[in-house]
């Protein structure tokens, strides 16, 4: 600005609110930049106000928002879309977990969508950088919600006006991301019972516990092998009568490839379980 550069303009009124129409902070926030900006004599009012707009565009963009109403200050138009693409996940929530998105999910996920429904109306085709996401370690950790992800973003391709190949990549990782975070695990995966029952080191029992209670991708329910339908076994005794797929025999903690190999296993339980429920539900053959 002391040069008499200024931003190149874009059309924010597709984004955001007239000024006077948003909240009163994010007013007195541009009002103050609009100021700030008009200590320089390179720069008119009319600029300054596109200036302040333009950044508070940005901010919101890189998910900086502070305590101004990020949803009331968007464009009826952009509040719409938002709310109509929480409405296509609770939809398919619904499909796949035969259970209503709880209203704090919704809340998140549509705080988490806010800023790339916000860029990608103005700049979806330069957010090429954004699309890359390795699909590998998704699919071995949560491979339904991938497909779920999938499916949303595909779905939502006439609300975001754009082709239905463009709107996966550039919603996909966005869309799956916040369903990881933002889901309840209790709700989306099947419970697996696992009784770890150390003998001898019932300290080393404890510790075990917390460990794979931090194991998130999986909904670990500790329970004891008296119950029929235990779904692992980890403990320190010969246990002849546990199937030895669902058996671990540690006296000690697990070295990286024992973790790995438990990890595998409960991997393999939720599958099962998860395509179990799917047959219960009609949704996969």
């Amino acid at each position: 600005m002391r040069t008499g550069h200024f931003v190149d303009p874009h059309n924010l009124d597709n984004v955001l609110r007239p000024n006077d129409q948003m909240d009163a902070l994010t007013q007195a926030l541009i009002q103050k930049m609009v100021a700030d900006s008009l200590t320089h004599d390179t720069i008119n009012e009319a600029q300054a106000i596109d200036e302040a707009r333009e950044t508070l565009f940005y901010l919101y963009a890189l998910n900086i928002v502070g305590e101004t109403d990020w949803f009331g200050n968007l464009t009826p138009t952009l509040q719409q879309r938002l709310t109509a693409i929480v409405g296509v996940i609770g939809q398919y929530h619904e499909q796949y977990f035969n259970a209503s998105m709880s209203a704090a999910s919704a809340e998140k996920i549509k705080r988490d969508l806010f800023a790339p429904v916000l860029t990608f109306e103005l700049y979806a085709r330069d957010s090429g950088h954004r699309r890359r996401f390795d699909l590998r370690e998704a699919y071995r950790m949560y491979p339904v919600l991938v497909e779920m992800a999938l499916n949303v973003s595909r779905e939502i391709a006439p609300l975001v006006k754009q082709p239905v190949r463009d709107a996966e990549e550039l919603f996909f990782s966005y869309l799956f991301t916040a369903f990881v975070a933002h889901f309840e695990p209790a709700v989306i995966f099947p419970p697996i019972k696992v009784d770890i029952d150390i003998t001898y080191r019932p300290a080393l029992e404890v510790i075990l516990k917390r460990m794979i209670a931090g194991m998130a991708e999986f909904n670990i329910v500790f329970t004891n092998r008296f119950e029929d339908d235990v779904d692992l076994v980890i403990s320190d005794a010969m246990l002849t009568d546990v199937d030895s797929r669902y058996r671990f025999d540690w006296q000690h903690l697990p070295n990286v490839k024992e973790l790995e190999q438990l990890r595998t296993r409960l991997s393999e339980l939720k599958a099962q379980k998860f395509a179990t429920r799917f047959k219960q539900l009609g949704i996969a053959e």
